[in-house]
C-alpha cells in the first residue's frame, strides 16, 4: 500500500488518496487471516461462530462440485 500526497492527474490536483496493488493487498489480508486463525485455535466461542460461516469450494472440489455450501 502507499499512500500519496498531492497527486496531479492532467494537471489538476487531485486530494490526498491510498493507492492499492491489489495482488499485494489480498495477500496481507489473506497472511492475516490465517495469523488470527491460528490466533484463536483455542477459543471454543470463536470456532463455534466460525463453523457457522460460508464455505466457497473450488470447482475442483470432488465433495460439492464447485457449489457454495453452509459450515
Amino acid at each position: 500500500m502507499m499512500w500519496v500526497e498531492g497527486l496531479t492527474i492532467n494537471g489538476v490536483l487531485q486530494p490526498n488518496f491510498l493507492r492499492l496493488k491489489a495482488d499485494l493487498f489480498s495477500e496481507d489480508m489473506f497472511k492475516s487471516a490465517d495469523e488470527w486463525d491460528a490466533a484463536t485455535k483455542n477459543d471454543a466461542n470463536i470456532q463455534r461462530e466460525k463453523a457457522k460461516l460460508l464455505v466457497i469450494r473450488t470447482k475442483g472440489d470432488a465433495t460439492l462440485g464447485g457449489v457454495i455450501s453452509f459450515g
